[in-house]
């Protein structure tokens, strides 16, 4: 009994780290001149075999952890492969932990050489 007791308090006060995130970001859809429409984007956290974490989404696929702390997250995606990108891109997405707020913004040379660049996507957040 004594050594069932033991090795339960053993392997008690070992670090598990299981870090579970799902964000649900909503925003609206008329700075890009589609009034009334929204877009939904869910983010999940997950980790790949040599334990580094990253985030995916339904819609972008895998997304790297440029920055994060307690209070932000930054995600980064190089050259998404949409149909009407021609050059290569960055897709930057922010959220906000405390706020819950969330931003996006897709960039390239493209959007440098336009004097009103595509407007930043900006909405609100829940962890589901």
């Amino acid at each position: 009994m004594f050594k069932k007791l033991l090795i339960f308090s053993f392997f008690s006060i070992l670090p598990f780290q299981v870090i579970s995130e799902t964000y649900k970001c909503v925003h609206e859809l008329e700075r890009f001149g589609r009034h009334g429409e929204t877009e939904t984007m869910i983010f999940r956290r997950d980790q790949d075999q040599d334990g580094k974490f990253y985030f995916t989404s339904p819609r972008l696929g895998p997304m790297d952890i440029f920055y994060e702390n307690l209070s932000t997250i930054i995600l980064i995606e190089s050259s998404p492969t949409y149909d009407y990108i021609t050059e290569p891109q960055v897709y930057l997405f922010f959220i906000e932990k405390k706020k819950m707020e969330h931003g996006t913004v897709s960039i390239g040379i493209e959007e440098f050489r336009k004097d009103q660049p595509y407007p930043f996507g900006y909405g609100k957040c829940e962890l589901i």
